[in-house]
């Protein structure tokens, strides 16, 4: 049997005014609920010209 990846116990969205606690198969730094909205923001910024 593969033993599954776990992120750390109690770790808290990163979304500014969100208390959700991450659930310990939830590898990313947001949320269920806000990491559409920040994938949806990168996503909308224009690009910088150099």
């Amino acid at each position: 049997m593969r033993k599954v990846k776990t992120s750390l116990k109690g770790r808290k969205c990163r979304f500014h005014g969100c208390s959700h606690t991450l659930s310990i198969y939830n590898h990313e730094e947001y949320c269920h609920v806000h990491l559409g909205q920040v994938t949806q923001d990168k996503k909308s910024r224009p690009h910088k010209k150099k």
